[in-house]
């Protein structure tokens, strides 16, 4: 006797590879609307699509070309493990191609598959009337702790974003559902389909981005941005925050765009006294190596932010102001005293 297939493989079912292309420019994808004269699920958000006939990978490319006209303004970044979508009021067992493009552009040119297109953070996906486990396509090729932490081609700044980016996608999940599997973006299925919470974004209503170092990314009562800094030790307001080299110019950066800049730490890292930045420096061998001879370089790792350029500092006590930040820091030089003693 032969033995039963399981549902999924059920011989009246139409097999069809797919491509699902995600586009991402800074912190957002495009999501399109589909038209009423595709073939299926018309008037749903989805990702750029079509049938993976051959190569899925050259599908991808056409597909992107052909539905937006970016075809040149993008770059592979992840192709993602393919999975079965099975829709039987339709006959199909689709069989979906994930990929992820980097865009330098956010100017895109509809054909007739589409009637809108907007560039959104993807927890978006959970707020939308999408295509079947659009959300299973994204967390196939987005980004996780992995990927961020074994990159070593871009800088701090691409980095960041990056990291935000897994921790925006966390925030949309229970902590019970973040399992290995998960953090490979392996995990089929969200345990929670509700919408995000507040605050979990990447880009105004502009598709402006924020100036981004370390931290978690949130918005204004006006949906203004706002830049967090991920302090590694605050000073009195007034005298500054001392954290990784970078954080400096990227404070003047967002000063000069408007952008408010925050510092984020544990009330214990506010320093009691006046701070200089640690000594700490990297092996200027590792970093110049193969530099001319008799040439001395020097590597910090660590410097000092003015106060005037970080508009408050957010402890689990609250937004401090310069008043409050100035109450801890007695507050810790008291501490420190009575070790002392």
């Amino acid at each position: 006797m032969r033995p039963s297939r399981p549902e999924h493989e059920s011989d009246e079912l139409e097999v069809t590879p797919v491509v699902t292309c995600f586009l991402r420019a800074g912190g957002d994808v495009l999501l399109l609307r589909r038209s009423g004269e595709v073939g299926s699920y018309r008037g749903r958000w989805g990702a750029v699509a079509g049938y993976a006939e051959g190569d899925p990978a050259a599908a991808a490319r056409r597909e992107i070309e052909e539905e937006t006209g970016l075809g040149s303004a993008v770059e592979p970044v992840r192709r993602g493990e393919p999975f079965e979508v099975v829709d039987r009021d339709l006959g199909k067992r689709w069989i979906v191609h994930p990929y992820l493009f980097d865009c330098s552009t956010r100017e895109v040119t509809l054909d007739r598959e589409s009637v809108e297109c907007a560039w959104v953070p993807p927890t978006e996906i959970l707020r939308r009337d999408v295509v079947p486990e659009l959300w299973t396509s994204w967390r196939r090729v987005a980004p996780d702790e992995e990927t961020v932490a074994a990159d070593r081609e871009h800088g701090s700044a691409w980095i960041s974003l990056r990291a935000l980016e897994v921790l925006r996608d966390r925030a949309v999940l229970p902590s019970s559902a973040v399992t290995s599997t998960d953090r490979l973006g392996l995990d089929p299925t969200p345990s929670n389909t509700g919408p995000p919470p507040e605050g979990v974004v990447s880009a105004d209503e502009r598709g402006r981005q924020p100036a981004l170092v370390g931290g978690v990314v949130s918005a204004d009562e006006g949906g203004r941005q706002l830049a967090l800094v991920g302090a590694a030790a605050p000073a009195r307001l007034r005298g500054g925050v001392c954290n990784k080299v970078g954080t400096r110019p990227a404070a003047l950066t967002a000063a000069a765009a408007g952008v408010p800049v925050w510092a984020v730490a544990a009330s214990d890292k506010v320093a009691p006294r006046p701070l200089e930045p640690p000594g700490e420096r990297a092996d200027p061998g590792e970093l110049y190596a193969g530099g001319a001879a008799g040439v001395e370089a020097e590597a910090p790792l660590f410097e000092t932010t003015p106060g005037e350029l970080i508009a408050a500092v957010i402890t689990e006590r609250g937004d401090l102001s310069s008043a409050e930040v100035d109450a801890v820091a007695r507050e810790m030089a008291e501490l420190e005293d009575s070790w002392a003693d």
